[in-house]
């Protein structure tokens, strides 16, 4: 018997190093055509040389595998084995498309570059698959304590300290998150004062002032908007216009100072942001979720710079995650038995806003109710008669107010970027292959002449500038018909367009999100600056705070994000890989009331990064992202928090 263990360990060991040594060499493989015409030159020439670092690889990833076998149990295999399948093609395709942006690089089968993509590939899947195994193991036999626990009477200072703090938790759980957060906040309060500037303000704001005469967006010139004299428009929602000119109006009239007003606002902002995330936390609270995963839930929307960067800005995506939150959280609240007056009334208020406040969020609500009514039997009703009042509710706004208003609506490209991206690469790479009669219906929609040179792969905005406003109703349907013969002719350039637009969302190296310096804002305010000079009315950025702001850029530019964690948490392929590894996580439970529950609290989330491959911008850009990145984390326990109830009660 003890023979038989023995041999069993060997075997094991054996099939680790084995392992290890087949993904070391394919992780060591660089997918860069060396030149080589014969495929055993291609391969050698790809290897990386052997420097210390490569070679501390193979211990790493020995131990890797090793604690993944000893950890991972055989559960849902097939599901973890197509997500780590899908991670290890975005590292593939991700890197080809970062260094040439196209995957050219990776064809060619005599020169052996096929077979050396593939070997990298499955290298990263069988990474991914032990990883993804593992966690999930973890993850299920991890047992929440209740928040009751006996605490160490012997602990030092800080553990102390943080028993205090957890004390406090536990008797106020939105109080003590929202003053904490408050606290960590307010030195960036200050340093921003008036606010954080970025290219989308002064567009709202000269909106507001119709002496202007200008609609603040380059394509709707003031002649063509639908009432003389009102140049609000429907491009950026129209509720955050309004609250920015009303505070504006409030600061000149009571202060006469543009800089209050503004700073209102963004105060305000920043208040209703730290309250849902406070909200957040304290929904987790009587969950019998550990006080330290409460705790450390403050910490990470305490130091994350994204989270930070838009508490100031005068720009609707703050206030948009702030009910995004909320939303979410309530629907939480009531799929865990709290679904009382006030949770419904945050709930329906919380809907409300982020219908207002992204023109995108009606299209992400009617979506979560029609799929919440497919997959979830309890809620089907519930969730349809939803679906049914966004879309009242939207076209009543959209619709009916605003165009009674004189609100002009945005132009038609905004929802065309991915067929605008995908005409313009197939014009450029196949400039032959363009008929006369496909070329007419194109530049009846777009600036033909301009289309190669203008395309640019990692957004749709120049391509975007280029489309008609003068374009009737049947010349944009006869250019998505010409798009569509177009696609079904070059499929091939078609995906590597949309891919090259999108594939930083999914691939981690090398790209970051956006952070929005003090510099940065300072140069839009002097922006907004000049076009409100006709007014004579300015913002202005104070001396006092001017030294803060230069100190904090040097130290964010140079230092923060070059350290972990706050490296880590700028990367934003890792919150899609989350996503999609919660989702997979979801769907390979064999309970059809425990999958319901958990697709419906994810449900929104998964929405909300679907619109993002409809968008004009790469990952780089992820404004459009902060939603997911300040509630995934929370998304993550409130899914293990379904689990166990499901386990408690033996469904």
């Amino acid at each position: 018997m003890k023979t038989g263990k023995t041999e069993s360990r060997t075997g094991n060991r054996g099939r680790i190093a084995g392992l290890t040594l087949f993904v070391w060499v394919g992780l060591s493989l660089d997918l860069k055509d060396p030149g080589q015409s014969n495929l055993l030159l291609n391969l050698l020439a790809s290897l990386h040389s052997l420097d210390m670092l490569r070679m501390l690889l193979i211990p790493g990833l020995y131990f890797f595998f090793a604690w993944a076998h000893r950890t991972a149990r055989d559960v849902g295999r097939r599901s973890r084995l197509a997500a780590a399948c899908f991670f290890a093609l975005n590292m593939v395709l991700g890197e080809a498309f970062e260094l040439e942006g196209s995957w050219n690089m990776l064809l060619g089968i005599q020169n052996g570059q096929l077979l050396k993509a593939a070997a990298v590939w499955v290298s990263w899947s069988l990474v991914f698959d032990h990883l993804l195994g593992g966690l999930f193991s973890l993850l299920d036999r991890t047992q929440a304590v209740t928040q009751g626990a006996e605490r160490p009477r012997n602990a030092g200072w800080g553990g102390r300290l943080l028993n205090r703090y957890g004390r406090l938790l536990q008797k106020h759980p939105f109080l003590t998150p929202f003053l904490t957060m408050t606290a960590v906040f307010a030195p960036h309060f200050l340093i921003s004062y008036p606010a954080m500037f970025m290219g989308d303000t002064w567009s709202m704001i000269v909106q507001g002032y119709s002496e202007l005469g200008t609609t603040g967006v380059n394509y709707l010139p003031p002649e063509s908007v639908m009432r003389a004299g009102v140049f609000i428009n429907q491009h950026h929602p129209v509720m955050y216009t309004w609250l920015l000119h009303l505070f504006l109006q409030i600061g000149d009239g009571l202060f006469h100072s543009l800089n209050a007003g503004i700073f209102l606002l963004c105060l305000g902002q920043a208040t209703v942001m730290t309250a849902s995330l406070a909200y957040a936390v304290s929904t987790l609270s009587g969950k019998k979720v550990p006080l330290q995963i409460l705790m450390m839930l403050v910490l990470y929307v305490s130091i994350h710079p994204q989270i930070r960067n838009f508490l100031m800005m005068a720009t609707k995506d703050g206030l948009y995650t702030a009910f995004f939150i909320l939303f979410m959280a309530a629907i939480f609240r009531m799929r865990t038995g709290e679904g009382n007056r006030r949770t419904r009334i945050i709930f329906l208020l919380a809907a409300l806003g982020m219908i207002l406040l992204r023109n995108e969020g009606k299209y992400v609500l009617i979506g979560s109710g029609l799929l919440t009514a497919l997959v979830n039997r309890k809620a089907r009703k519930e969730a349809f008669c939803f679906a049914t009042a966004v879309l009242a509710v939207s076209l009543a706004i959209f619709r009916g107010l605003f165009p009674a208003l004189g609100y002009t609506r945005g132009g038609t490209q905004e929802v065309l970027s991915i067929p605008l991206q995908q005409t313009a690469r197939v014009v450029r790479d196949h400039p032959g292959d363009i008929s006369e009669s496909e070329r007419a219906a194109i530049d009846a929609v777009l600036e033909y002449d301009r289309l190669a040179s203008s395309y640019v792969p990692n957004g749709a905005d120049p391509v975007k500038d280029l489309f008609r406003q003068d374009a009737t109703g049947q010349e944009v349907f006869d250019y998505l018909r010409t798009w569509a013969g177009l696609a079904l002719r070059h499929p091939d350039t078609c995906l590597q367009a949309f891919y090259a637009n999108y594939y930083q969302y999914l691939y981690p190296e090398k790209v970051q999100i956006r952070y929005d310096s003090y510099g940065w804002s300072a140069w839009m305010c002097e922006y907004a600056n000049d076009r409100m000079e006709p007014l004579g009315k300015a913002f202005s950025l104070p001396e006092w705070n001017k030294s803060l702001r230069y100190i904090s850029d040097s130290l964010v530019d140079a230092g923060l994000f070059n350290l972990p964690p706050f490296s880590l948490l700028m990367i934003p392929a890792l919150y899609s890989w989350l996503l999609i590894s919660l989702l997979c996580r979801a769907v390979r439970k064999r309970g059809n009331a425990f999958r319901a529950e958990q697709l419906s609290l994810m449900i929104p989330s998964l929405l909300t990064f679907l619109v993002l491959f409809a968008g004009p911008t790469n990952a780089y850009y992820s404004r459009y992202m902060l939603p997911l990145t300040s509630f995934l984390p929370f998304m993550t326990v409130m899914l293990k928090v379904i689990r166990e109830d499901h386990a408690a009660s033996g469904a």
